[in-house]
């Protein structure tokens, strides 16, 4: 297995490769990243549009489908008023005349004086004219209603064209981003294919120092781990050294505190020894 120092010099050897292809190549690699960061933007950019154009046409939907909705609703009222119109005869130009008709029939009866046949002929005739312009009333408040209905539906129609522009325009947009994608991409292919091997060489070479770089760092990872674990079988086989050094030296103490009172001259060393770890009681 290969010593982490061995993979650290050839890491750095491949490190300085892939710097020595990128300086070779530099203005073709400036350029295909400046290509590669402009068609993130576009990207993003024409990404936006579309999502604004498929909310757009949600909206457009949501009004065409509206405008279905009261368009049939109109149909059903312009068959009505047909039918009201057949049966009654009357029409806008007869329903104004027969209204100035009665007001000028009713006035005339108020400020007449009659016979009573006549009288009596004459409000039969208003009463008739009333029944006809009630069944005219009838027929107005459906054209009224009608007029409402086309009213909305030309508010949902202006709309739904507002919005269809507005998507002919982000589609139009959205068509130039993605025309200038693919141009960046093809001049990105061009610029490769001037660069040749040298592609491939930088590939290879980032590669193979990342890869190294991993085995790098595993055992300089284990080497790290194996000097903690010597590191602690050190001090614990120290901690030992200590405790059994110092049982001997207490032993020593209390043998040479026995031939002290026997009436050995003890030497310097030995008196420290004594002193320090002989038993106190």
């Amino acid at each position: 297995m290969p010593k982490a120092d061995d993979l650290k010099i050839k890491r750095d050897e491949l490190n300085k490769k892939v710097k020595e292809i990128i300086t070779d190549n530099k203005s073709s690699f400036d350029a295909i990243s400046t290509l590669n960061a402009k068609i993130t933007e576009l990207k993003k950019s024409r990404d936006e549009k579309n999502a604004k154009i498929k909310e757009l046409k949600s909206k457009r939907n949501n009004f065409n489908k509206e405008s279905n909705t009261i368009r049939e609703k109109i149909n059903e009222e312009k068959k009505e008023f047909e039918k009201l119109q057949k049966e009654t005869g009357i029409d806008e130009k007869t329903f104004k005349d027969l209204s100035y008709q009665i007001k000028k029939l009713d006035w005339y009866l108020q400020t007449e004086q009659l016979s009573v046949k006549k009288d009596e002929e004459l409000r039969k005739k208003l009463e008739d004219m009333e029944s006809q312009l009630k069944n005219g009333a009838e027929l107005a408040k459906v054209r009224s209603s009608l007029y409402d209905k086309f009213k909305i539906l030309r508010n949902f129609r202006s709309q739904a064209d507002s919005v269809h522009k507005q998507i002919v325009e982000l589609s139009k947009e959205s068509e130039t981003d993605h025309k200038a994608l693919i141009g960046n991409f093809d001049k990105i292919k061009q610029l490769r294919e001037t660069l040749g091997p040298a592609t491939d060489d930088l590939k290879k070479a980032k590669k193979d120092a990342n890869e190294v770089h991993d085995n790098y760092i595993k055992i300089v990872s284990k080497d790290q781990k194996e000097i903690k674990i010597q590191q602690e079988e050190k001090r614990e086989k120290e901690k030992k050294q200590k405790e059994l050094t110092e049982k001997e030296l207490k032993k020593k103490a209390a043998d040479l505190f026995d031939e002290f009172l026997k009436g050995k001259k003890l030497n310097s060393e030995e008196i420290v020894i004594m002193q320090k770890y002989a038993p106190r009681d």
